[in-house]
């Protein structure tokens, strides 16, 4: 008897015949989005999302870049679709007492709201919801080259769909740490990046020497046990858009896993030595009262960047969502990254007389 190949669903039930996506190499099905301009497109814009959040969190952003006759896409994030196998309750006792040790500045420690460890079955992995609308867990990713290849593979389809357009990224937070790779690993294709508040270092205390060892140990040990949540609060000032987020079904509200947590450490401690290699023009904003990404790394990268055409520029008293924050914050931010994109490219008008 022939079984009739199972309809692969979002996460939300929505099967995704009927929805923009591409599948990646693990055979994940990642949902994307794009915003066309009316008129020709002057060139590419990739947005690459921080962790925890969706393309579909864009939205705003992206519409202002489409009323600049450029063509906007981006995909949620994926992860690998294997399960960390599950810890054996030895190992679990054996670090019990490094938990209570352990903080991550990510989010802070409470008790009664962080789960001592996950005692999830690891073969229901993929019932629960990747980022956004694509498959996979939540903040679980083996390798964070998962989310770098995913993306080269994305820029790959759109370079054939629209040959001989410049290719930018606009990357946010941890998207910002996925594009350094990117542009390191394709400086040929990458015109210019426009960087939102990057992950480039961590903060001073989550920096400490123990806390980093306790990361990697528990790692091995108890890879799903929950270390910290992030507090909406200090994504904007903006109480509108806090509410908003904490009403986004899309966006991950629970608790950072120890798993994770060890991936980005990786990622950041490999990054440092590879900014001075950056020769692609850049354009860095940051808030320095942002405490979920330490304006420290921004500078840092200004500075190593190989790119002769680079602008940093630091708001003051802003929190992490600078293209979220309040609306003069937004309105400057807009406005400096038109103007930055309209220096590199070609006018409108220039592009109809083509």
């Amino acid at each position: 008897m022939i079984q009739k190949k199972q309809e692969r669903l979002t996460p939300q039930g929505l099967p995704y015949k009927n929805l923009e996506h591409f599948v990646n190499v693990d055979g994940e099905y990642l949902f994307c989005r794009y915003w066309e301009p009316s008129s020709p497109p002057r060139a590419l814009v990739m947005i690459v999302h921080g962790a925890g959040e969706h393309s579909g969190s864009y939205m705003n952003l992206a519409s202002m870049l489409v009323n600049q006759s450029l063509f906007v896409f981006s995909h949620d994030h994926g992860v690998m679709g294997r399960a960390v196998p599950k810890p054996r309750c030895d190992a679990t006792q054996q670090c019990a007492f490094l938990v209570h040790l352990y903080k991550f500045r990510v989010g802070e420690w409470r008790s009664g709201r962080v789960e001592p460890y996950s005692t999830r079955d690891p073969g229901s992995i993929l019932t629960t919801v990747g980022h956004g609308q694509s498959e996979g867990q939540r903040l679980n990713v083996s390798n964070f080259q998962v989310y770098v290849r995913d993306c080269l593979q994305h820029i790959d389809m759109m370079k054939v769909r629209h040959p001989g357009l410049k290719i930018f990224l606009l990357a946010h937070s941890m998207g910002g740490l996925i594009a350094i790779y990117v542009m390191l690993d394709r400086p040929q294709d990458i015109a210019g990046t426009i960087h939102i508040a990057p992950l480039v270092t961590l903060n001073p205390e989550s920096a400490k020497p123990w806390k980093v060892f306790c990361t990697k140990l528990l790692c091995h040990l108890v890879p799903n046990m929950s270390v910290g949540t992030m507090e909406p609060q200090w994504l904007s000032r903006d109480k509108n858009v806090i509410a908003s987020f904490n009403a986004d079904a899309l966006s991950y509200h629970g608790a950072m896993k120890v798993g994770f947590a060890a991936v980005l450490l990786n990622a950041i401690a490999g990054v440092e030595h590879l900014l001075p290699k950056i020769t692609t023009p850049m354009l860095i904003m940051h808030g320095d009262a942002d405490k979920l990404c330490n304006v420290n790394g921004s500078q840092l990268m200004y500075e190593l960047a190989a790119s002769t055409d680079k602008t940093l520029k630091i708001f003051e008293g802003c929190f992490h969502q600078l293209h979220m924050e309040l609306p003069e914050v937004v309105t400057e931010v807009y406005e400096l990254i038109q103007s930055w994109l309209n220096e590199r490219l070609p006018s409108t008008k220039e592009m109809c007389q083509d």
